[in-house]
């Protein structure tokens, strides 16, 4: 997708992660002139069997903001942004759009990237009954934070140091794990 609804340039980016082939869309419009929803069919998704959530990424090393659910019926609204005289006209607006996972569960992400998810960072995901886990990968020492959002719709963040492998195994309820 590279469409011009009138708000501004409007793109999304798509990652495949893990072996369950999940799909995450990752909007960025700019400049936003004037408020637009984005249906699911605008950014390129067009399965009905997946239910997605929506989150903001406000700025670098933040947490997600306005996060719901992601549907023809919750459309992403973007908000509109003054842009006048070259003032304003700088503003992005990120937006996240993850597949909430069979156990409830939803994985936004790391919260210092602007593309939260990538499979060159996350080696697996794994789901039990009442939990996730992924599998990350870095340089030794690195401190790797992820955000998940709980059934509940809590967002849970979870920082982990990779171990001297390359990897860590974080799950969302705070567990770092050497892999």
């Amino acid at each position: 997708m590279n469409k011009d609804y009138s708000i501004g340039e409007a793109a999304a980016a798509t990652v495949l992660l893990g072996a369950q082939q999940l799909i995450y869309k990752f909007v960025y419009v700019l400049p936003p002139t004037r408020a637009a929803a984005l249906a699911p069919v605008d950014v390129g998704i067009s399965s009905k069997a997946t239910t997605y959530v929506q989150a903001a990424i406000l700025k670098y090393n933040t947490n997600f903001s306005g996060v719901g659910s992601f549907s023809t019926a919750s459309p992403l609204k973007v908000h509109a942004v003054a842009c006048a005289g070259g003032k304003g006209c700088e503003r992005v607006q990120l937006y996240v759009l993850a597949p909430v996972l069979a156990n409830g569960w939803t994985l936004l992400g790391e919260t210092t990237k602007v593309v939260t998810v990538s499979a060159q960072r996350i080696a697996a995901v794994a789901t039990t009954k009442d939990s996730v886990s992924l599998t990350a990968r870095g340089s030794a020492g690195e401190r790797v934070q992820m955000a998940f959002l709980s059934p509940a719709k809590a967002v849970v963040l979870v920082s982990c140091s990779v171990f001297e492998t390359g990897f860590v195994r974080m799950t969302a309820a705070g567990d770092c794990q050497q892999v």
